[in-house]
């Protein structure tokens, strides 16, 4: 997988996530929140977030399965 965190302001979303469509690998783009802003389909295949919301979320409540207790106390850090 790969993993892009910037917190540079984002090129327009569509020239973003038409790069990221042309990576097989899933892929994602971070801000520095750990905030998802972008992720191509092989990402939203893998982690079966295909056509439910996703952007915006937390990275670590989509891929790496926290627990809702732990996240929970990520995010109030």
């Amino acid at each position: 997988m790969s993993l892009i965190a910037t917190d540079l302001v984002p090129p327009p979303m569509s020239a973003l996530v038409s790069y990221l469509e042309h990576d097989p690998q899933p892929t994602i783009v971070l801000d520095t929140d750990y905030n998802i802003i972008a992720a191509n389909t092989a990402y939203q295949r893998q982690f079966g977030v295909a056509g439910k919301p996703h952007v915006g979320a937390k990275c670590y409540r989509v891929c790496l399965l926290y627990t809702s207790d732990a996240a929970d106390e990520e995010d109030s850090v």
